[in-house]
């Protein structure tokens, strides 16, 4: 729990610090590109079995070679310093969240029972969508196994189960 204030926090400052700064959102999203794509560097950057000078050291390394501006290496430098790079990924995914939900784009996932579905089908489902949510949309599709027919649409925190399953199951349940 005392995680998720500290996460929220920090998440806080850095999307205001992005929504002010572009390159810096950039710059912040390539190292955490970095971070999720290289294991070792990931795992040398979060665990205590390293000093905190080896960490640096490679920190350093990392933000020269890549030309990080001054900036975001000050910023990621802090967080280290901090002690919070354990949980630069969930600092990093609330800062995104916050600076979509201050810029009205939502994301979201429509799931359904075919491979490929229509694209007038997909416009009728973000037609309807828009009217219950105002903002940009950005949606994706992709097939669920387990949805025998229908749709389940994922928006935040929004969900809307269209699926025959679903609907199945209210029958069965009354």
């Amino acid at each position: 729990m005392h995680d998720k204030k500290i996460i929220r926090i920090y998440a806080k400052a850095l999307a205001q610090l992005c929504i002010d700064n572009k390159e810096i959102h950039e710059e912040l999203e390539r190292f955490c590109n970095i971070f999720m794509d290289n294991k070792e560097v990931a795992c040398i950057l979060r665990y205590s079995s390293f000093t905190i000078e080896e960490k640096y050291n490679l920190l350093e390394d990392i933000l020269e070679n890549e030309k990080f501006s001054d900036l975001a290496a000050n910023i990621v430098k802090f967080i280290l310093l901090e002690r919070k790079m354990d949980i630069f990924l969930e600092i990093y995914r609330w800062m995104e969240h916050i600076i979509e939900e201050k810029a009205a784009i939502y994301t979201g996932i429509i799931e359904g029972s075919v491979e490929n579905v229509e694209q007038v089908e997909l416009d009728q489902i973000i037609s309807y969508i828009q009217k219950i949510i105002k903002g940009d949309l950005r949606l994706t599709y992709r097939k669920n196994e387990r949805i025998t027919a229908g749709y389940h649409i994922q928006l935040g925190d929004l969900q809307l189960d269209a699926t025959i399953d679903n609907q199945l199951n209210r029958l069965l349940k009354d």
